[in-house]
């Protein structure tokens, strides 16, 4: 098990998230984080705020940013 972080960028500033979370690997970082992209969605809508350039960022333990998941790719889209 591998120890990530899911920090929040909301335009220019980075809101670090300070405890991380372990999981098996990658992949399961990565789904933790389209989740915690989906929740901050719903948030969004409910106040009305913008989230152009929204993400949240995958880091490791050693601080590199692994991943990412912008807010508006987890919209449905609707064709």
């Amino acid at each position: 098990m591998r120890r990530f972080f899911y920090d929040i960028r909301r335009g220019s500033e980075v809101i670090p998230d300070p405890d991380g979370e372990l999981q098996p690997s990658l992949q399961g970082a990565m789904a933790e984080a389209i989740s915690a992209a989906r929740d901050l969605v719903i948030d969004a809508i409910l106040t009305l705020r913008q989230i152009d350039d929204d993400a949240v960022l995958i880091r490791d333990s050693d601080g590199a940013i692994v991943g990412s998941v912008c807010l508006v790719d987890v919209l449905p889209i609707r064709r």
